[in-house]
């Protein structure tokens, strides 16, 4: 596991003196400097912060939290992380004509629409060669959204096994799409 710097807001201290904290209104400035430091927008930054509250909230209703600290700042950081796992990959939307892209500024060749064309034909023919629940599987977890535990729960499998399924599926599409 990674280790990450958290910043000290100096709570521990009010906690000491018996004064009654919310951990969430002293951390906030220091979860955003940490959010900001990681993904360079200020905007994104304050997105990362709200949904670290909620899923800190939702997770101390739950049950006891020992270090609300460090877990805090371990759901902004995983936030972080997943925020550039999904910047990195995106899926082709099949259903999206090459027409209906309006890029300012950009104009299309031919040549680039047909290559475009060609790749999206490719995937779709792809995606076809997938088992019905390998299709189902990409579509929840790449246009969807769902986490591979709701995937999981939802075909009553293990989070692993919808792990595995999605390395197979990426798999056969990489070796169809580079021509291998």
């Amino acid at each position: 596991m990674q280790e990450v710097d958290i910043p000290d807001s100096g709570y521990k201290k009010d906690i000491a003196e018996g004064k009654t904290v919310n951990i969430l209104q002293i951390l906030r400035g220091d979860i955003y400097a940490f959010c900001l430091a990681r993904v360079k927008d200020k905007n994104l930054a304050e997105e990362i912060v709200q949904e670290t509250c909620v899923r800190y909230l939702k997770a101390s209703q739950e049950s006891q939290i020992e270090n609300p600290r460090g877990y805090i700042f371990r759901i902004a950081f995983n936030l972080t992380i997943n925020y550039f796992r999904k910047k990195k990959i995106r899926a082709i939307d099949a259903d999206v004509e090459m027409d209906e892209v309006k890029i300012p500024g950009t104009e299309v060749s031919p040549e680039e629409w047909l290559r475009y064309k060609q790749c999206r034909d490719r995937f779709n023919i792809l995606f076809d060669d997938l088992s019905v629940k390998q299709q189902k599987i990409f579509y929840l977890r790449r246009m969807e959204g769902l986490t591979t535990a709701e995937i999981g729960q939802k075909y009553n499998i293990s989070r692993r096994m919808v792990q595995k399924y999605m390395a197979q599926i990426i798999k056969h599409f990489h070796k169809g799409l580079s021509g291998e």
